[in-house]
């Protein structure tokens, strides 16, 4: 079986409005894919910057996973969280990210959106603070349902992997 291993970092979010943010993130795969070890979800730290509008969080990502099919490839999903100074958490926005399929250093961007909700919701957000929400976070990469959506941009957050790959080429894969 050929082996994936992803090393590396969730480093942090840039040009969103607020600080305080938080990422809760998953690791999603195919029916073919089998988890050997590391966490395939977690949650960073709520990390406070008032220098350009950044959260910094450098959370670190280690997982390895067995595979003899490069179908469902594995993707992160990113959920942003806004922590406010009443002590509310909000949703701030949704991201996904198909891991690289060449093995190496990457740096990558994800661009992260939110739903945009009725004149009503936006109101109540401007007076009370939240934001509409997917009622399905499964949405997130369904490209039937994501496109049906109205969404608006929110910032985005960087990544820094390290692919590696082992046993792939017996399957006859080849990768360069």
């Amino acid at each position: 079986m050929g082996e994936v291993h992803i090393i590396g970092q969730i480093c942090g979010a840039y040009q969103f409005l607020e600080t305080n943010l938080f990422c809760k993130w998953s690791i999603e795969t195919g029916s073919g894919w089998k988890l050997l070890s590391g966490p395939i979800q977690g949650q960073t730290s709520v990390s406070r910057s008032n220098y350009r509008k950044a959260s910094y969080w450098g959370y670190p990502i280690d997982v390895h996973f067995v595979s003899k099919t490069i179908k469902g490839w594995p993707k992160i999903n990113l959920h942003i969280h806004h922590f406010d100074s009443y002590g509310r958490i909000h949703s701030f926005g949704y991201g996904q990210l198909h891991l690289p399929t060449s093995p190496g250093h990457h740096e990558l961007t994800c661009y992260i959106w939110r739903p945009i909700g009725t004149i009503f919701q936006r109101v109540i957000q401007f007076f009370l603070g939240g934001s509409p929400q997917l009622s399905d976070p499964n949405s997130i990469g369904s490209p039937t349902d994501r496109y049906q959506l109205n969404t608006e941009s929110m910032g985005i957050v960087k990544l820094e992997l390290y692919i590696v790959f082992r046993n792939y080429q017996e399957f006859g894969v080849e990768y360069k």
